[in-house]
């Protein structure tokens, strides 16, 4: 998988949702590195920052605990991001 670190949820959102299920390799663009694990860990250490992002508001918590929020206005963005966000936890899980 071609992440870019500068716009990592657009990259995400470009991702068909099977994917996720086989993520074995990542490449951040632009960057040399070659996976060995490190990168795939990486890949998903900024998968859960993503998805603690306060800009979209679907989790809520402190930094031990979060748990899903009622507190966000329904739109186009929030909505894709609530379906990407399951389908992430979906497969990692």
């Amino acid at each position: 998988m071609n992440v870019s670190r500068l716009s990592f949820f657009k990259s995400l959102s470009e991702f068909k949702l099977d994917k996720f299920k086989s993520v074995h390799h990542i490449v951040f663009i632009n960057e040399p590195g070659a996976d060995a694990g490190g990168l795939r860990r990486e890949f998903w250490e900024l998968v859960g920052k993503e998805i603690k992002n306060s800009t979209y508001k679907v989790f809520a918590g402190t930094d031990d605990r979060y748990y899903f929020s009622y507190d966000y206005t329904l739109n186009e963005k929030t909505e894709n991001s609530i379906k990407l966000y399951g389908a992430v936890l979906f497969f990692i899980l």
